[in-house]
């Protein structure tokens, strides 16, 4: 992204959020057609998706902590669900421009100045990378346990998991921390108000190092932080599934005792929900790479003031979070759909209350975690 041209105007003549300046240039789109499907997305489409996230994170992490950690599966699954559930909470929360709008205009547009300089680009964004990688430890530890079924217990054990999650978010935010010195924000006169707002600035640490901010743009944060994470989900889907096509027509040629069947059946559920998981990662993810991609085939494409196609890029964008902010918001939705031990688990605390006794869901996480392990030693005798 070529951040010198795009936001140059940032530095010297600061824009506050809310305001576009007229180009004169044509487009593929005039601002009102912009501006109604932004309303459609950000009020209509993105607070639905937001509730949904925050009901269905919250159920997820009561229902995952209930079932403990005995199982390396869920560890992960706790580790992306805490994740998942800040994220939602602080990319949407600085964007209630839609409702406190009609009660006090100016407050939003400070707020969304804050938002975007403070939260999108630096803390919102490094979760939603974070959540990208816990969704790449989903893929290898279900890859490892179908094609690798005796070094997955060992390699995966619940320690290492434990430190891959916190190495995670150490690894991310680390490597992330120049987002945080990107932008700032300065107070500009509004005529609209007659008063001085907060307005979107660059910071002196983004003047003095272009160059190495463009790079590290190039590198870190459309590389590393997405194509990355992209394509090891998409190779780590793609081996399981062949390997469970595989594994299914072997498995209908030996035809085993109903005992054995069981077990495998209760193992492929498992893989089942982690694969759906790691399916919708792929599809919400791939349009956010292709657009940061366009930045770097289309110069006059990304966030530009005065770019010909400003309109397009704030509608694609506007997309993309739709899409990376439903895939931090639907797993609640696989968990009760594709498993019927988190559904069953669901149902015990939310619909009949806490009356299950302790010793019920011990004995039930215990019986769980003997077919699991006794289903992988079963396999890996098959191979």
């Amino acid at each position: 992204m070529n951040w010198t041209r795009n936001f140059s105007m940032m530095s010297t003549q600061p824009l506050p959020i809310g305001t576009s300046p007229s180009t004169g240039l044509p487009g593929l789109l005039d601002d009102q057609t912009r501006e109604l499907i932004d309303v459609i997305i950000f009020c209509g489409l993105l607070p639905v998706v937001f509730l949904m996230g925050l009901a269905g994170n919250v159920m997820s992490l009561v229902v995952l902590l209930v079932q403990g950690t005995t199982e390396t599966t869920n560890v992960i699954l706790i580790g992306l669900t805490i994740t998942d559930l800040v994220y939602v909470i602080v990319w949407y929360v600085p964007r209630l421009g839609c409702i406190l709008e009609h009660f006090h205009p100016l407050f939003v547009v400070n707020m969304e100045a804050f938002g975007t300089a403070f939260i999108h680009f630096s803390l919102s964004y490094l979760l939603g990378r974070v959540s990208a990688c816990f969704v790449c430890l989903v893929a290898l530890e279900r890859y490892l346990a179908v094609l690798h079924p005796f070094k997955a217990a060992r390699i995966m054990s619940r320690s290492r998991v434990l430190a891959a999650c916190v190495m995670i978010y150490v690894f991310v935010f680390v490597l992330g921390a120049f987002q945080f010195m990107i932008f700032d924000i300065d107070s500009v006169y509004h005529p609209a108000f007659n008063t001085t707002v907060l307005a979107v600035v660059y910071t002196s640490f983004m003047e003095e190092n272009p160059e190495f901010i463009e790079y590290y743009t190039d590198v870190v944060t459309w590389f590393l932080y997405r194509v990355v994470p992209l394509f090891f989900v998409l190779f780590c889907t793609r081996s399981i599934l062949v390997a469970l096509r595989k594994r299914y027509s072997d498995l209908m040629k030996m035809r085993p005792g109903k005992e054995e069947n069981d077990k495998r059946l209760e193992q492929q559920k498992i893989t089942k929900m982690l694969i759906c998981v790691c399916i919708v990662f792929i599809v919400c993810t791939f349009p956010g790479t292709v657009y940061h991609l366009a930045f770097r085939l289309v110069p006059d494409y990304g966030f530009s003031l005065l770019g010909r196609y400003k309109n397009m890029a704030n509608i694609m964008a506007s997309l993309v979070y739709l899409f990376e902010l439903t895939n931090s918001s639907i797993n609640f939705i696989l968990y009760m759909a594709t498993s019927k031990k988190f559904s069953m688990t669901y149902r015990r605390i939310f619909l009949c209350g806490w009356r299950v006794k302790k010793g019920e869901i011990t004995s039930s996480i215990r019986q769980n975690t003997e077919n699991v392990g006794l289903s992988s030693i079963s396999e890996s005798q098959m191979d």
